[in-house]
């Protein structure tokens, strides 16, 4: 995003030809994942899981069949998609009306964090992930990590706007914002929720902020992600002690530190995978920043980094937000 932030070209005078590509993109991912039938095996899993629920009535113990429980991912992905087939019926636009709320949530988010940001260029960021290949394609399928996105964009904003915008809500505000969504991210995908705060711990200690340092350990947010995002493992481990060693050591250490789950144990394949899903996911986008990055790279001294601390500490906190999760 850098590339949108230093450039000084002009954009646009109006908004209004952006706002129309906006809409544009919105309604076509609207209108594609309206229509399409659901997709073997994944979004027949979640649908098929949420289907058992609301059959039973039971909205704590997934279960792919009536033999077979589903613990391995927390239930908010079934939640969404039961209250879709709940209120709308049994269609394929039902079941995946979360995504779509997504979608528009977080271009919302990012237009209003363009606006504080990057005011001359405030549409920016929202227009590049509407428009990009990979965001276009993977919100169009029914998976936690759908809803994790919407999660951890409003923690990340939040985190942001408590720190660095100005106005009639505190920071309390923003910050209870975070958490919850922390929490809230907790019950879609566990452990992998807590990346917007790890970086915005990791980043206020290398730009040296208090402030920031204070709002990473603020007491009340801590709680509330903790009534919030272990609110539904406490209970299905109350019910279920042998629970709490499925979570820990299969769900957690084994995914993490180990092949048990054979999903590319290489050290280097997150690299690999999500760096070519980075560059072609981002298409036409990664055109435009490899022509604006290259000229910049050669440019850069030994003060870059101390002059990005002074004028813009938020890409501090992308950078590490997103070198760890590579790393991780």
């Amino acid at each position: 995003m850098r590339v949108f932030m230093t450039s000084s070209g002009p954009i646009q005078k109006s908004h209004t030809p952006i706002r129309f590509l906006l809409f544009f993109f919105s309604a076509l991912f609207v209108a594609s994942a309206a229509i399409r039938p659901l997709w073997e095996p994944d979004e027949g899993r979640y649908t098929g899981a949420a289907l058992q629920m609301l059959e039973r009535g039971d909205w704590i113990h997934p279960q792919l069949n009536p033999e077979q429980p589903h613990f391995s991912k927390p239930p908010m992905v079934y939640w969404s998609v039961m209250l879709g087939l709940r209120f709308f019926g049994c269609r394929e636009w039902a079941a995946r009306l979360p995504n779509m709320v997504s979608w528009i949530a977080i271009l919302f988010l990012l237009v209003q964090a363009g606006r504080r940001f990057m005011p001359d260029r405030s549409h920016a960021p929202a227009l590049i992930f509407a428009s990009s290949v990979y965001t276009f394609l993977a919100f169009s399928f029914i998976t936690p990590d759908i809803l994790l996105s919407l999660w951890e964009a409003l923690a990340a904003a939040g985190f942001l706007f408590a720190r660095y915008r100005s106005g009639r809500k505190d920071s309390r505000f923003w910050l209870m914002i975070a958490f919850t969504a922390l929490g809230l991210g907790f019950l879609t995908k566990g452990p992998p929720a807590l990346l917007p705060w790890l970086a915005w711990w990791i980043s206020a200690r290398l730009l040296r902020d208090e402030a920031a340092r204070r709002q990473s350990r603020w007491l009340p947010g801590i709680l509330l992600f903790l009534a919030v995002g272990f609110s539904w493992y406490l209970v299905v481990i109350l019910q279920e002690p042998r629970l709490l060693d499925f979570f820990l050591r299969g769900e957690v250490a084994e995914r993490m530190l180990t092949s048990a789950h054979s999903r590319n144990p290489q050290w280097y394949k997150g690299f690999q995978i999500y760096g070519s899903l980075l560059a072609g996911g981002f298409l036409p986008w990664t055109l435009a920043a490899l022509v604006a990055w290259i000229p910049a790279w050669r440019r850069l001294d030994k003060a870059w980094l101390r002059r990005l601390k002074e004028t813009e500490p938020w890409t501090v906190y992308f950078l590490v937000w997103l070198g760890f999760s590579l790393v991780l």
